[in-house]
């Protein structure tokens, strides 16, 4: 890489107001400037191999524990702890059917992820937990349960029927969680009854709710579920570069946005996909930022 410019700044002919047109005044700057700088050479990953390599990893005898028969994986890595989640084992399963469809291949393993899921059903609360055994006290987070929804709808997406039954039998419960706080999704609720009185807001799970209802709208032709996107992804406006609170949250919320956008015109969405596409780019770290406001790792980093 040879000498870098000393400052580089990008003008706006007038300062954006609305949302939408400031984020994409910020993803303009942000391609200005990052064009100007020379690119380092990265050379290609070679997926397949990487892909082989972590589900050997993913076997490996250390990473699983029985709990009442069943064979889990462990949370984390080196975790100790007798408490699988289902978001490892749902996600995991989700990302090995992709790797299995996409290379022709197969996974011991699979099967035994595959038996795992419905023994986080709980039939008391209605829907699929993260956590073992039944908790009359149980709590939970939104991203979590979503995301945990997330994984089932693309293991149903496969044909997998045991897990679009999970999901359906789940969809009431993850439903009610929206409309109880006002699709504002709480970083803390009771499953009792659902209510995340008082805690923080985690916003892009607005829209992996909106990408989740999309999901179930193409899986089922329920048109419920179309209005449930809609009506979650509106959420996402005002809050500025506020939204992201897990980042892979809201990268879902820029592909439900965009989608819906496609399905109907209405360029409203595709400002909100925008709006969710530079919390992400804001949330990368193109550079190291040592001066400033984003010193210590605020602002443009």
């Amino acid at each position: 890489m040879g000498p870098q410019p000393a400052g580089l700044c990008r003008l706006e002919p007038a300062i954006p107001s609305a949302e939408s047109d400031i984020a994409t005044a910020y993803l303009r700057a942000l391609d200005t400037v990052d064009s100007a700088v020379a690119q380092p050479s990265v050379p290609a990953a070679n997926w397949q191999t990487l892909a082989a390599r972590s589900a050997t990893d993913i076997a490996d005898p250390s990473n699983w524990v029985t709990v009442n028969g069943h064979q889990y994986l462990r949370s984390y890595v080196s975790d100790t702890r007798s408490a699988p989640e289902l978001l490892t084992q749902a996600g995991v399963l989700a990302g090995i059917r992709a790797y299995e469809a996409r290379y022709n291949t197969s996974e011991p393993f699979d099967a035994t992820l595959d038996a795992d899921l419905s023994t986080y059903y709980d039939p008391v609360y209605g829907t699929v937990m993260n956590s073992l055994p039944h908790d009359p006290s149980a709590r939970g987070e939104s991203w979590y349960f979503v995301n945990n929804l997330i994984s089932l709808l693309q293991l149903a997406q496969t044909g997998d029927a045991t897990d679009k039954t999970l999901l359906l039998q789940s969809v009431d419960a993850v439903i009610k969680l929206a409309h109880v706080n006002g699709y504002e999704f709480p970083q803390n609720f009771a499953y009792g009854d659902l209510r995340g009185s008082g805690s923080q807001v985690e916003h892009d799970v607005a829209g992996g709710y909106a990408w989740l209802m999309l999901g179930l709208h193409e899986l089922t032709g329920d048109p419920q579920y179309l209005d449930e996107s809609k009506a979650s992804i509106a959420h996402v406006a005002g809050t500025g570069f506020d939204l992201s609170y897990e980042t892979h949250m809201s990268a879902f919320t820029a592909a439900a946005a965009q989608r819906l956008y496609t399905m109907t015109g209405d360029t409203t969405y595709h400002g909100y996909a925008v709006l969710a596409l530079a919390n992400l780019f804001h949330a990368v770290r193109l550079w190291d930022c040592t001066y400033g406001t984003c010193k210590k790792g605020s602002g443009y980093h």
